[in-house]
């Protein structure tokens, strides 16, 4: 729905627009088929803090660990955390799990300060940008 703080083409219509996110930069819908283990991992972009709704959650086994706080996703209810910081996420039940991921700015951050994209994460962008053209 947005990337890197551009909204894509259509994708927002669907959606109400009554609510506002300052400093969006990202949004669009995660999910996480049944049996899925995302391992640890770190992500690079230190102007942002990261937000997740659960809008489908199943019963079951269903969370995300931050450093060392482990959180189940509920459905109509969120956290944000820092992807900067060692992460890992887990769906061990019989479903997919579906949440409204959000990225926005840190305070003291402007659209003008994104970090640099790693070169192959840089490659994707450029690419996929390229073909909807």
């Amino acid at each position: 729905m947005v990337a890197a703080g551009v909204s894509r083409s259509g994708s927002t219509d669907v959606c109400d627009r009554g609510g506002h996110v300052p400093g969006l930069t990202t949004a669009g819908f995660s999910r996480m088929a049944a049996g899925t283990h995302i391992k640890p991992h770190q992500g690079w972009v230190t102007t942002v803090y990261r937000a997740h709704l659960g809008l489908i959650v199943p019963d079951g086994d269903c969370a995300l660990r931050v450093g060392s706080q482990i959180r189940p996703w509920r459905e109509g209810e969120s956290f944000v955390f820092d992807d900067t910081v060692d992460h890992e996420a887990w769906n061990c039940s019989a479903s997919t799990r579906t949440v409204l991921l959000v990225d926005f700015l840190r305070p003291g951050w402007t659209m003008d300060e994104f970090d640099e994209l790693p070169p192959d994460v840089a490659a994707v962008v450029h690419r996929r940008t390229r073909d909807q053209r």
